[in-house]
């Protein structure tokens, strides 16, 4: 990997939560250790591959991720100057080099353990309308990217008192990087709130005190009672107790009652990702 396709890699991840400052040798280490990242929460699908893409004039870089049937571009990273239509034509010619004729753009697992990448909506909206009016591609899922930061400790500590009438049940496993907060009543499961704490093989690039958030969720029975935010909080306020500062989540975009939820509750959006097929 030369050293603009590495530099390409910073400026990228740095304009994301949690805005990681990567080394060279920090890139060039997770770009191989790539596969640990999947198999830490995939383990049923290790036969799964992936390739860098990318022209001599480093114009982009693009990962793929394929296995016999299909595959996908996970992440492109693109100089804002390159010919948009010349970098998706050698992109897709590339990908065919792996059998692959008709990848699909994200969503999945980001390769670096920032939970789940796609194509930036604002910085590759010139991509996106080729793909979608010359290739007839089209956007199948789009996720935004919400992040908070721990200003102050009164932000996660209200309502927690309210919980008496429930049970919490800390189902971690802490090998695995899963802190996962079960709600119930006395009868039945309420809901689940479970964070994903960073890989490894990040803990040492500043900043190293952050984690995602990858599901707040109710049974239908006990929903409109304000229990995903009790959920929550007591995620927010564990966290913090083990000197977390900062979380990042995604949410769909269309779902606008989520999207008002965090905002109302400290989180502030950060971006969008989307997903594209071919009709």
């Amino acid at each position: 990997m030369t050293q603009d396709a590495i530099n390409l890699f910073r400026l990228h991840y740095r304009q994301w939560p949690p805005y990681l400052s990567f080394s060279d040798e920090q890139i060039t280490q997770v770009l191989i250790q790539y596969q640990k990242t999947w198999d830490r929460h995939y383990p049923e699908q290790p036969h799964l591959r992936a390739a860098v893409l990318g022209n001599n004039s480093i114009t982009y870089r693009a990962g793929l991720y394929y296995d016999e049937e299909r595959g996908h571009i996970a992440w492109l990273v693109m100089d804002p100057s390159a010919d948009t239509g010349e970098v998706v034509f050698t992109l897709l010619a590339e990908s065919s080099s792996y059998g692959i004729t008709q990848p699909a753009f994200g969503i999945i697992r980001d390769p670096f353990g920032l939970g789940w990448s796609g194509l930036s909506k604002q910085q590759l909206a010139p991509v996106i309308h080729h793909l979608q009016h010359q290739h007839d591609y089209c956007i199948d899922q789009a996720w935004m990217v919400m992040e908070y930061r721990f200003l102050q400790a009164a932000a996660v500590n209200g309502l927690l008192e309210e919980m008496s009438d429930w049970e919490i049940e800390y189902s971690d496993d802490t090998a695995a990087g899963e802190w996962n907060i079960l709600l119930s009543s006395a009868t039945e499961p309420a809901g689940e709130c479970s964070a994903w704490s960073i890989p490894e093989y990040l803990e040492s690039m500043p900043p190293d005190k952050w984690m995602t958030i990858e599901w707040i969720g109710l049974e239908p029975a006990f929903r409109g009672r304000r229990l995903g935010l009790h959920l929550l909080l007591q995620q927010l306020n564990r966290q913090q107790q083990r000197g977390v500062e900062h979380i990042v989540l995604w949410t769909e975009t269309k779902n606008h009652h989520a999207r008002n939820f965090f905002r109302q509750h400290g989180f502030r959006e950060v971006g969008e990702v989307v997903g594209l097929q071919v009709r």
